[in-house]
């Protein structure tokens, strides 16, 4: 039986003296999650799927969908799906039973392949103390969209997704998704509402490939998501759904809490980050690389912790940054507030604009560095800041012909800037290193002047705000 979850434990790469730091600020988390006994533990004989009916072939060409179903509701705890030559072809959803915990395993080799588009391959409506493992799954459907539907389904039962799963202390280990607009969804659909009531739901060792989204989540309490690689997460560019490695999504009425993700790596994904956050209490992060992509979105995310940041060949998402903490857009402003951010290296791309933007209160972000690569005539802020109550340590460095604003503490609409505290560590080639803008109260700025340095003919500093303080910094 496995060992109960050390949240703690979980926080690769975060010093114990870290998580004390922001332990207050968190949203208060009940017992740890003990994951259920499986299938496994329940069932001393693992049965090997062939044996349920001969007729279930892995040859790349027959539909297997109906008999392997069957098996899966058989009442049996422990399936085994043995290695074949060839791929077993599915053409739609396959139940996973409800009402009792079954462990479905994978062998060598074992490879499911869905051919039919906007299905759930390992449907878990309903399902809880499930644990998937060791499993390949392939899609190879043509990429269609019905009218204005995206790929993951009308309303919130979202298709076209590798294991669907609505349910509590469900677990999915060692599995690899290629093809499918989304790997693992962990909902809260019931069929007829949403609900946030799943809880205790794991994902660990997940590699996808040619996909929108790695772990797509809503409503969830307490879940983990942990060792994720994505790659090539770029299946439907232009399409209605977003593209992210890990992401977690809802609105302000309907929110996940205390949720851990940890250890997440990305390569390729052009049009947004790796891992977005979004209307979540109380999150924990760590540990998340990104090669060719965004790094992190947090949107209205309070009460959070995140340690190790770093993005090579970073996208700036449009002109926002790899790096975005709360935002504003058409629909108004969606802030962040109440967290540390700890330890951040992005590196971006020679036609990126900006590198950050913050919208929040009360944040507290450390060992911040970005690398700007700017071409000649880009001027826009490398960093841009809003919300009350704030402190960023930053280094800033521009290898481009072109230099920009460096800091830029402003006010934005329904968003009062009061209280930003900015420690300007190091700098180069700016054309103002730090900028109070109009609106902007009570902004107190620190540097060094033999380590921040402003293009020729620039000064360090631009004050147009109100009640700015400039001090010496170390």
């Amino acid at each position: 039986m496995t060992a109960p979850l050390d949240r703690r434990r979980v926080l690769t790469g975060v010093a114990a003296s870290f998580c004390a730091a922001v332990a207050p600020t968190l949203v208060k988390a009940g017992a740890p999650a003990v994951l259920p006994a499986r299938g496994d533990a329940l069932d001393a004989l693992p049965r090997d799927l062939k044996s349920f009916d001969p007729g279930i072939v892995g040859d790349g060409r027959t539909d297997v969908t109906t008999r392997i179903a069957a098996a899966l509701t058989s009442g049996a705890r422990h399936i085994l799906i043995p290695g074949a030559g060839a791929p077993y072809v599915i053409d739609g959803s396959m139940p996973l039973p409800a009402g009792y915990g079954v462990t479905l395993q994978g062998q060598a080799g074992a490879v499911l392949l869905q051919k039919s588009l906007h299905q759930r391959t390992l449907d878990g409506i309903g399902v809880t103390d499930c644990w998937i493992r060791d499993l390949k799954l392939v899609a190879d459907y043509p990429r269609i969209y019905p009218g204005d539907r995206g790929f993951r389904g009308d309303n919130f039962y979202a298709a076209s997704s590798a294991i669907w799963l609505n349910g509590s202390n469900n677990r999915v280990s060692d599995v690899e998704v290629d093809g499918y607009v989304t790997a693992v969804w962990l909902g809260s659909w019931n069929g007829r509402e949403n609900r946030a009531d799943s809880r205790g739901n794991v994902v660990e060792r997940l590699t996808v490939s040619n996909a929108d989204m790695g772990v797509l989540l809503k409503g969830q309490v307490g879940a983990v998501i942990r060792q994720v690689r994505a790659r090539d997460i770029t299946l439907s560019p232009g399409s209605p759904n977003p593209q992210h490695a890990v992401y977690a999504t809802g609105n302000e009425a309907f929110r996940s809490s205390n949720l851990t993700v940890t250890d997440v790596r990305t390569d390729n994904c052009p049009n947004s980050a790796g891992v977005q956050i979004k209307f979540t209490d109380g999150f924990l992060g760590s540990n998340f690389v990104s090669d060719r992509a965004g790094a992190l979105n947090m949107i209205s995310v309070r009460n959070f912790a995140v340690s190790g940041v770093t993005a090579r060949r970073a996208h700036d998402q449009g002109g926002v940054g790899a790096l975005v903490i709360g935002l504003q857009n058409s629909d108004g402003v969606t802030r962040s507030k109440d967290g540390t951010i700890d330890a951040v290296s992005l590196a971006m791309t020679a036609d990126a604009s900006r590198a950050i933007t913050a919208i929040g209160d009360r944040i507290r972000a450390r060992s911040v560095m970005v690398t700007m690569t700017r071409p000649a005539g880009s001027e826009s802020p490398d960093i841009s800041l809003a919300g009350r109550d704030s402190s960023w340590e930053l280094e800033l460095f521009n290898n481009g012909a072109g230099a920009g604003i460096g800091v830029d503490v402003r006010a934005r609409p329904g968003v009062e800037t009061d209280g930003m505290d900015v420690d300007l560590r190091r700098a180069n080639r700016t054309n103002g290193a730090l900028r109070a803008s109009p609106g902007a109260i009570n902004t107190r700025f620190r540097y060094n002047p033999a380590l921040v340095t402003a293009a020729r003919g620039r000064q360090r500093i631009i004050d147009t705000g109100t009640a700015t303080r400039i001090e010496p910094g170390v």
